[in-house]
């Protein structure tokens, strides 16, 4: 399977590389799609978009295309998304109103609350990865620095 082909009208279709069929769309969302991950079991599809109306961020059953859940502020838009790989956690990277581009959102799944944010890059972020372990998330920016954050749960723990 391949999740690569972002449809007009915010629907991101699902393709089967080897027999180059569309298996199905997924999402129907307000906005236009900007950047999507899936979640290390394969089973969580998260889109993000330039939102106006609703929440940026879309959590889909891959199996099904039904929708899970929304985070993120109301109104704004996400350049970036990344899940932890154990899952837990879905890190984005856009702005809301008021806010800038370069904050990183760290949100536990589990709970759909935010659990820290990271700021201090220059420029906005348009690229998130976490490490194997899960213990660092690397950020890449539009003026070309690439940063890296400790996201061990104790070092979050005592930045709060």
């Amino acid at each position: 399977m391949n999740l690569g082909d972002i449809r007009p009208y915010s629907r991101t279709a699902l393709w089967d590389t080897k027999s180059r069929k569309e298996l199905r769309l997924i999402g129907d969302q307000k906005a236009s799609v900007t950047c999507l991950a899936i979640s290390p079991d394969g089973k969580t599809l998260a889109t993000g978009s330039w939102e106006h109306r609703g929440h940026p961020i879309q959590l889909w059953k891959v199996e099904s295309g039904e929708s899970l859940s929304q985070l993120g502020e109301k109104t704004g838009a996400v350049n970036a998304l990344a899940f932890s790989p154990d899952g837990k956690w879905l890190a984005w990277a856009g702005w809301s109103w008021g806010q800038n581009f370069n904050d990183i959102h760290l949100w536990e799944l589990a709970t759909g609350k935010e659990i820290h944010r990271f700021t201090g890059q220059r420029g906005g972020i348009n690229c998130l990865a976490f490490s194997p372990d899960g213990k660092l998330l690397a950020s890449g920016a539009h003026d070309s620095t690439i940063l890296i954050w400790d996201v061990s749960p104790a070092h979050l723990m005592n930045s709060r």
